[in-house]
């Protein structure tokens, strides 16, 4: 997989997108990425418009940690 720097443009266009949309996410991330170590928990929590929730949870491994901060840190 070849790296396409108009794909990068569009991808750091849409990151800054959600975070006009929604600016508590980014932050959070932020604040709380250098508290991730292998094997903590994220939990994720979704609740539809007819008010049912869903949820589950990721166990981080050091691959997902190392995406998570590369994205926290695009420009």
């Amino acid at each position: 997989m070849g790296f396409n720097p108009m794909e990068m443009m569009q991808i750091a266009g849409k990151l800054k997108d959600f975070n006009e949309r929604h600016p508590r996410v980014i932050p959070f991330f932020k604040e709380t990425s250098n508290k991730f170590s292998t094997g903590s928990v994220v939990e994720l929590k979704l609740t539809d418009t007819d008010n049912k929730e869903y949820v589950t949870n990721i166990r981080l491994t050091d691959e997902d940690i190392e995406l998570i901060r590369t994205v926290m840190n695009m420009k």
